[in-house]
């Protein structure tokens, strides 16, 4: 009996060491991350990365991430916030996760960016030197105007159109890009009233005629829509940079919208369609090549003789207003026709020229030669004709203008034409 109880007991301890001496199999260390790549735009962003371990617990680390970049550890998710992209380069870090003696990486890249983050890039630019172009039909209020330009950005949804005011330059070969910031200007295209201030622009006006509107000044054309707003305040600034030029603009529309567009480039002026303060103009002396005398008013004596000359397609418009004797013979106009200060109007007399402002547009009056339109000699100085009939039926006609400075005085010598009459019309229906 003794015997059994000591050998179930030697059992007993041999079964105990043998479990002593068995230690518990250790779980292994492994990780992982979802996604494996992160992609930011330049914008920048936040990203959120889950992560998977094993292992005796849940603790992990990473690698210490650059300054663009932050990450913080929420439980097993890494939350990943990129800052803005100001470099025209891509942006590539490797985020390395380990748990114990293994590790996962997770990259994150973020796209090429641009120091001009929020604006709406340019494809296209087009710039035109107007000069005085414009001033031909509306003269500027201040005699130191800047030279009319139009800068045309196009981008995928818009086309930006800024008229803006730079120098007034004298020839084509002075025009060059001026680093400057345009600020809106005064002008009113309302009122027909024109500033034309250097280094402005002329803000937006929708304009009716009839069924149809455009805009005129400085708008904003959606391609998609077809439609057209007028800007109402912004600025546009025009510098150097290290791709050629950069133009950046930050404009309101009339309906409050914002805008920023920027364009890097070259800038190539067309000065095609210019008009510059140095060009001349021709001889309204040489080559008359028509004559004709209107009346000015049905029943008036007052008449006026015009001539034509210098290029058919471009012609120089000469008129001296007359007043005639009455009764008046149709078929001969033969006189002498001068300045008669002491009772203007009377027969036989001149009107002097002037220059009538019609609410923002400027026309010439009485006795002048229109070179171009905006482009006058106003005879405001002095003016003489001398009609004499030949016998061939043609006219020899004598004449003289001149401003009242007398810087312009021209001179028209015994010129032969027929003269072709125009009574007034009395405005009623044949």
């Amino acid at each position: 009996m003794i015997m059994k109880i000591l050998r179930s007991f030697a059992m007993l301890l041999a079964v105990a060491g043998l479990f002593a001496c068995t230690e518990p199999t250790p779980i292994p260390d492994t990780i992982s991350a979802t996604p494996a790549t992160v992609t930011f735009e330049p914008e920048g962003g936040e990203a959120k990365v889950a992560v998977t371990v094993g292992g005796e617990t849940d603790e992990y680390s990473f690698s210490t991430a650059p300054d663009w970049l932050n990450v913080k550890q929420n439980g097993r998710e890494l939350v990943i916030t990129a800052e803005p992209n100001l470099v025209k380069a891509p942006r590539e870090f490797i985020l390395k996760l380990t748990k114990g003696n293994t590790f996962c990486e997770v990259k994150i890249e973020q796209k090429i960016g641009t120091p001009y983050l929020g604006y709406a890039v340019a494809d296209s630019i087009s710039v035109e030197y107007a000069g005085e172009m414009m001033f031909s039909f509306l003269k500027p209020v201040s005699e130191e105007h800047g030279g009319m330009e139009y800068i045309i950005l196009g981008t995928e949804e818009n086309k930006y159109v800024f008229e803006v005011y730079t120098t007034n330059f004298e020839t084509a070969e002075d025009v060059k890009v001026e680093e400057v910031e345009y600020l809106p200007g005064k002008d009113d295209y309302n009122t027909l009233t024109l500033y034309a201030e250097k280094n402005t622009f002329a803000l937006g006006t929708k304009m009716e005629d009839g069924d149809e509107s455009y805009c005129m000044g400085s708008y904003i054309s959606n391609i998609a829509s077809e439609t057209d707003t007028p800007i109402k305040d912004g600025k546009i600034k025009v510098f150097k940079g290290d791709e050629g030029y950069v133009i950046l603009a930050e404009v309101k529309d009339a309906e409050g919208n914002e805008h920023k567009v920027v364009y890097e480039g070259e800038i190539e002026i067309n000065t095609e369609g210019a008009k510059f303060p140095s060009q001349g103009h021709g001889d309204p002396t040489v080559n008359v090549y028509s004559a004709s005398l209107s009346q000015n008013e049905e029943g008036s004596a007052v008449h006026t003789l015009t001539l034509l000359s210098g290029d058919e397609e471009n012609p120089i418009m000469t008129n001296f207003e007359i007043v005639l004797p009455t009764p008046f013979n149709p078929e001969d106009f033969s006189g002498e026709y001068y300045i008669n200060e002491e009772e203007p109007g009377a027969p036989g007399s001149i009107n002097l020229g002037s220059l009538v402002d019609f609410g923002g547009f400027q026309f010439p009056m009485g006795s002048y030669i229109m070179f171009s339109f905006g482009e006058y000699c106003i005879g405001d100085g002095f003016a003489s004709l001398v009609l004499e009939k030949q016998d061939d039926g043609k006219y020899l006609i004598s004449g003289s203008i001149a401003n009242a400075d007398m810087s312009e005085f021209y001179f028209f010598m015994n010129i032969n034409l027929n003269i072709e009459y125009y009574p007034a019309s009395s405005g009623e229906e044949d």
